[in-house]
């Protein structure tokens, strides 16, 4: 089952908030860091999305461009899930997935892949001109 730990206690202060979702093919489970608590439930319907500007009106447009870009009838699937995530659209920059207004922006989008034999991390830096950079990636062999 998944479980988030800290390297040292002293740091927890020291990182913006954010959510990490985990999966182990039969649980899922989301931990969210609001920069002061680390809480741990079971993972809501997809998507989870936040939004300090307009709220309401912001996660309805969200979860129509999941539904629009993301199912098929059969659930997600992951290269759509990848590119909802990278998903600017001009004329609604603080609505979009990679959401960009005046006092913040989305930074970065990561991404953990545990299998069997290897683990997979992922890392997109997200510019200011919402420009998403090459992935750093790094995988690492699972001894058996």
């Amino acid at each position: 089952m998944c479980t988030l730990t800290w390297w040292r206690e002293d740091d927890r202060g020291h990182y913006r908030g954010f959510f990490l979702f985990g999966c182990d093919g039969e649980n899922t489970v989301l931990f969210s860091w609001d920069g002061a608590a680390l809480t741990k439930q079971a993972a809501p319907s997809c998507p989870v999305t936040t939004s300090g500007f307009l709220p309401a009106e912001v996660t309805a447009y969200r979860v129509k461009q999941y539904r629009d870009q993301v199912t098929d009838g059969s659930g997600p699937l992951p290269q759509k899930l990848a590119s909802y995530h990278q998903t600017h659209i001009a004329d609604f920059p603080a609505h979009s997935v990679l959401m960009a207004r005046p006092d913040a922006r989305t930074v970065s989008h990561s991404s953990i892949v545990v299998a069997r034999d290897q683990v997979h991390f992922s890392y997109h830096s997200i510019g200011a001109d919402q420009h998403v950079s090459p992935a750093v990636a790094a995988t690492l062999e699972r001894e058996r």
